[in-house]
């Protein structure tokens, strides 16, 4: 889910979206998101966006590149629910962040990034005190590559908390 576009495989620059975004996951102010394929450049995301897991001031999931983009939006500043349902777990993938609503991945440009992310700022606050895993300032889990980037607010959660990034893993396929 996402204020421009939900998953973009081409390449948005220059927009902007002040709004409200609330979705389950992969939800972002631009895009919900952005493939491999995909360029994010010169966009600008205000308001709130909020989601369970994957979920960025610009894009939820990155897999491709967001460059000179600034956040302006709140991103999972409300307290969530964490207390997991037994009817909603994925028994197969039992280690997955998925099956715990806890705001996993949460980062004021992207929730969840294994591509580039380039000369972003987020002016945004994240995150919610003692709620949420892998909280960032710029990327909440970051596997790719990151350059430039500046975090200008408050950053809170639980466990890996970060101003720029809450958990880099840079070998993670």
């Amino acid at each position: 889910l996402g204020g421009v576009a939900g998953v973009n495989r081409g390449t948005i620059t220059g927009c902007a979206f002040q709004g409200v975004v609330r979705g389950g996951g992969a939800a972002g102010g631009i895009a919900g998101v952005n493939e491999a394929s995909g360029q994010i450049v010169l966009c600008t995301a205000g308001g709130i966006v909020s989601g369970g897991y994957s979920t960025g001031g610009i894009a939820g999931e990155n897999y491709g590149g967001l460059s000179q983009c600034t956040n302006r939006a709140l991103v999972n500043t409300q307290e969530a629910d964490a207390s997991p349902e037994l009817d909603g777990i994925d028994w197969g993938n039992l280690n997955s962040t998925r099956n715990f609503p806890a705001c996993t991945d949460t980062g004021g440009i992207a929730g969840y990034s294994k591509g580039s992310i380039q000369n972003c700022v987020n002016q945004g606050r994240v995150g919610y005190p003692h709620t949420g895993y892998n909280v960032g300032g710029i990327a909440g889990r970051q596997a790719g590559y990151l350059s430039g980037c500046v975090n200008e607010e408050l950053v809170r959660g639980r466990k890996d908390v970060g101003g720029i990034v809450g958990q880099m893993e840079p070998y993670t396929l």
